[in-house]
């Protein structure tokens, strides 16, 4: 080793070689448990919609909006888990839990900690509207079916 003459190649040239002296192996199916490590032979296709439906950003109230944005009618409760369809009309709200199924009609959750609650009505402060934010986690905006 000693009088043998090192010569360098270039990182492109490296990488070439690499590619040409690797071969593709076939496909085989595997258990679960035996496929830590592998990769998978074809694309993985979403078989649904993640999340599966419109789910609450926050704890809070989701709105249906009105005339009078000022105050809603709080009509239900929505915990995380519950399936229920509900639907809201102008002027009302639910008080919703992070993770929570949205109700339709639904135009935005405003986070607990921007509201006033007395009795069944809740205010949500002044400025939260005109930030523009929903705090609403569409169906399928991770990952569409099919994707």
């Amino acid at each position: 080793m000693k009088n043998q003459k090192c010569t360098s190649i270039d990182l492109q040239e490296a990488r070439d070689l690499i590619v040409r002296a690797a071969s593709v192996l076939d496909a085989v199916e595997v258990s679960l448990a035996e496929s830590l490590y592998r990769y998978p032979a074809s694309d993985l296709l979403a078989g649904e919609d993640l999340p599966g439906y419109d789910q609450s950003l926050r704890d809070g109230y989701a709105i249906a909006e009105s005339d009078d944005n000022s105050s809603f009618v709080v009509v239900d409760e929505v915990a995380a888990g519950d399936t229920r369809k509900l639907s809201l009309n102008p002027g009302q709200a639910v008080r919703i839990m992070t993770g929570g199924l949205i109700p339709a009609n639904t135009d935005r959750v405003v986070p607990k900690e921007l509201c006033r609650v007395s009795g069944r009505n809740v205010c949500p402060v002044d400025d939260f509207a005109a930030a523009g934010k929903r705090f609403i986690h569409g169906r399928g905006s991770e990952l569409a079916k099919g994707q």
